[in-house]
């Protein structure tokens, strides 16, 4: 019979540890090729399908810029009150010449100013126009030939932007003494708006007609400073406690409107008489 040779319990115990950690890493191997779908189908759907939308976004340089603070004296801080969609700007000018409605102007979106940039551009081309096809048509040849007077569009400019900024902005010095939490961007984009119905009023005063020339520019005086006071009395009876300052402010924005109006009449259409 033969022997049975029985290993020391020292060896056995070795050889089982060892069989062990090698089933461990079996396993492991094993689990990790087990998720891992490595098929041709699977690789051309993910060539088709192309990198994360992260990963795109980096490769194409669309990420994002980390967003830094911008001073109010510089251009990226008025960048986002250009950004605003023709269907919003078209709703706002229809709204600007029929002040009626009760809904909010902006309807709870960021005031712009694109709208009341290019409403004040027009407006100061209108007047220059106007008041030189007046000159033109006055001109009775009797102080040699007629020439265009370039200066009146610097004039037109300075006016129409002197008062979209300088009434705006002591409006609103008003308003924040008072309280209120209206900001200046959204007073000068109402402000541009509100002159907005001054351009068809500028055009119709080339009728050589010194009373309908009134009547037109007092008529779109008055209508624009109603859209005005629909829009800010609001803020003003609220924020404004004292009855006496609220007209204070009220009547600063009308007599700006109609100081306009009669500067506009006596210097580009005093050719038709007072």
């Amino acid at each position: 019979m033969e022997d049975i040779e029985i290993d020391p319990p020292e060896e056995s115990f070795a050889i089982n540890v060892q069989k062990l950690m090698a089933a461990q890493e079996q396993a492991k191997t094993t689990d990790s090729l087990q998720f891992q779908d490595l098929s041709y189908e699977k690789r051309a759907l993910d060539i088709e399908a192309g990198p994360e939308p992260t990963e795109r976004a980096q490769l194409l340089g669309e990420t994002e810029p980390q967003k830094s603070a911008a001073y109010f004296w510089s251009v990226t801080y008025y960048q986002p009150f250009f950004d605003i969609d023709t269907r919003d700007v078209t709703a706002r000018v229809l709204k600007a010449l029929w002040p009626f409605k009760k809904e909010s102007f902006f309807m709870e979106q960021q005031p712009d100013l694109y709208g009341p940039f290019w409403i004040c551009t027009t407006l100061s081309l209108a007047l220059a126009m106007t008041g030189n096809l007046i000159s033109w048509l006055s001109f009775n040849g009797q102080n040699g030939q007629w020439a265009s007077e370039f200066e009146k569009l610097l004039v037109a400019a300075s006016l129409v932007y002197g008062c979209a900024v300088i009434v705006p902005l002591v409006l609103w010095f008003i308003l924040k003494q008072s309280g209120s939490s209206m900001g200046l961007v959204e007073i000068v984009s109402l402000y541009g708006y509100s002159l907005l119905i001054f351009i068809p009023a500028t055009i119709l005063c080339s009728i050589p007609v010194a009373w309908v020339d009134w009547m037109l520019l007092f008529g779109a005086g008055a209508w624009s400073i109603l859209f005005l006071t629909r829009s800010i009395w609001i803020e003003i009876q609220t924020h404004v406690t004292l009855p006496k300052h609220r007209y204070i402010a009220a009547g600063f924005v009308c007599s700006t409107h109609f100081a306009l109006l009669l500067l506009a009449k006596l210097y580009f259409f005093r050719y038709l008489g007072f």
